[in-house]
């Protein structure tokens, strides 16, 4: 396991995010507005905006998902590596990586005297301390 894997739920659940309010975007644009009541006739080359955007929605759905399984599959093979850690350790990665708190949050719930920049350097000695035994993962 490394940082930067670790790291990668992060990064996953804020693309995730991003893209179900980008389909949102998509699909209130596409709520019916105000009818043209100027009797105007419409500009030439009008293009169906629903058959254009509809595709686009559809497209973006499929990224969701394929993001979501591949957020699942990462907090599986982080959960199981987690699991092998000691119990602090196990710990401080739930909440980091798997809740998203900050370092602060998590001194929070362990309580004690521990800070931050405790809990933060108790997390990184560890894991440096893990890569070192385990150079292959």
């Amino acid at each position: 396991m490394t940082l930067e894997k670790l790291k990668q739920l992060r990064y996953l659940r804020i693309l995730i995010q991003r893209e179900r309010e980008r389909l949102e975007d998509l699909q209130d644009s596409l709520s019916p507005r105000s009818p043209n009541l100027s009797g105007m006739p419409k500009a030439p080359g009008a293009h169906d905006k629903i058959g254009d955007t509809v595709p686009v929605i559809l497209d973006g759905e499929q990224g969701i998902s394929d993001l979501l399984r591949q957020l699942e599959q990462q907090e599986a093979e982080i959960v199981s590596w987690i699991r092998k850690t000691p119990p602090n350790i196990q710990l401080i990665t739930n909440l980091r990586f798997i809740d998203d708190m900050s370092w602060n949050e998590i001194a929070d719930v362990i309580g004690g005297n521990e800070t931050d920049c405790s809990v933060k350097n108790m997390f990184y000695r560890y894991l440096k301390r893990w890569n070192i035994e385990h150079p292959d993962e």
